[in-house]
């Protein structure tokens, strides 16, 4: 199968935050270990929390945690959002 660009990213994202559980992960911090544009990966994390994976964490130490289990993530979910 075949994905976008923009699904292949997002699946990298939620994979990271999936290894990563219940750790505040900011975008810029994603930028450099997945070697994601920082402004396509930005709209990718809204895009997520507005689906309901990511909870965005405002604040000096903000960022976005993963706030559904991973077990329960199916790949149309991640490609619909």
């Amino acid at each position: 199968m075949v994905f976008s660009k923009t699904a292949e990213y997002a699946i990298r994202v939620l994979s990271y935050f999936a290894i990563n559980k219940n750790e505040v992960i900011s975008a810029s911090f994603l930028h450099e270990k997945l070697d994601i544009p920082y402004k396509y990966l930005t709209r990718i994390m809204t895009n997520l929390a507005k689906g309901g994976f990511l909870e965005p964490i405002k604040g000096r130490i903000g960022g976005f945690v993963l706030c559904v289990d991973p077990a329960k993530i199916y790949l149309s979910q991640i490609v619909e959002a």
